[in-house]
C-alpha cells in the first residue's frame, strides 16, 4: 500500500496509513446537487507493532427524503482526494391496492 489513504469501493472499506484521516461523504443527484453530506476526522488508535495498515468498515444509515426517483450517488473523499463514487437508484413505489393497507 502506498503512502496515501485508499478506499476499496467494492467492500466499502477505508484503508489508511494515517491514524486520523479527514473524511467527507456526500449524497448527490444527477445534477450534482447535494442531498446530504457530512465530514469529519476518523480517529484510529495506533496499530500494534508490525501492523502497517488499518482497515475500517462502515455502515451508514440515513432516513433520506429523496426529492424524486432517479440516479443518485455517494461521493467519498479522504484527505481532500475523491476516492469513490457509489451509484444509487431510487425507484417510485407502486400505489397500494385500492381499499387495502400496506
Amino acid at each position: 500500500m502506498g503512502q496515501d489513504p485508499r478506499l476499496d469501493p467494492v467492500l466499502g472499506q477505508v484503508a489508511c496509513t494515517s491514524t486520523s484521516p479527514s473524511l467527507q461523504i456526500r449524497l448527490v443527484d444527477e445534477q450534482d446537487s447535494e442531498i446530504l453530506g457530512g465530514n469529519g476526522t476518523v480517529n484510529f488508535a495506533e496499530p500494534p507493532a508490525g501492523v502497517i495498515d488499518i482497515e475500517a468498515g462502515a455502515i451508514l444509515v440515513f432516513d433520506v427524503p429523496f426529492p424524486h426517483p432517479g440516479a443518485y450517488r455517494f461521493e467519498i473523499t479522504i484527505d481532500g482526494e475523491r476516492k469513490a463514487s457509489v451509484p444509487l437508484t431510487v425507484s417510485q413505489l407502486p400505489p397500494p391496492p385500492a381499499g387495502g393497507t400496506n
